[in-house]
């Protein structure tokens, strides 16, 4: 392509404008000849953003809906996992069963239920049997049974927290 004096051009005459007209025309034709093919690149490319938008959002799972209420609350990821948690009151002199209805459903039984023990230094201190309870909680506290995709059984004694994970609905 040949080299323009724009100086000439700007303080030039039309004449002098004449290269930049030609080389102008020039390349308005080589985009016509070739707009089938900048088309189809330009479709190509687009293509390309789209499938690589699509890997990213596959790949990083994001929050989709957060719910909370009082201790009790989830998180729906956007492959379909959930987490969510809780706390159940128990009384400090005996062991109970509780059933502990989940926040959210889950898929099936195939999730997970981690416990633990929260205990008051209020009720140990000054217990004389503070020792035996303390094993107690620590042995049988958050023992989890008769698991269903709404709800799980656990034992409890001053206050459980629990949390679960897996495959939501």
């Amino acid at each position: 392509m040949e080299t323009i004096n724009l100086e000439l051009f700007v303080n030039g005459t039309m004449a002098d404008a004449a290269p930049v007209n030609e080389n102008f025309n020039k390349l308005k034709s080589a985009v016509l000849e070739n707009r089938a093919e900048i088309e189809n690149l330009d479709s190509e490319v687009n293509l390309k953003l789209e499938q690589l938008a699509e890997t990213i959002n596959e790949t990083i799972n994001t929050v989709v809906e957060a719910w909370t209420s009082g201790k009790s609350w989830y998180r729906k990821w956007s492959d379909g996992w959930i987490e969510q948690g809780g706390v159940v009151l128990g009384t400090s002199t005996a062991a109970s069963v509780v059933t502990v209805n989940l926040n959210h459903a889950m898929a099936d039984t195939n999730y997970t239920v981690a416990t633990s023990s929260e205990v008051s230094p209020d009720t140990v201190l000054g217990n004389t049997q503070a020792a035996q309870y303390l094993w107690q909680v620590a042995t049988m506290g958050g023992s989890v049974a008769a698991k269903t995709v709404n709800s799980f059984k656990m034992s409890n004694y001053y206050a459980q927290h629990w949390y679960v994970c897996g495959k939501g609905v």
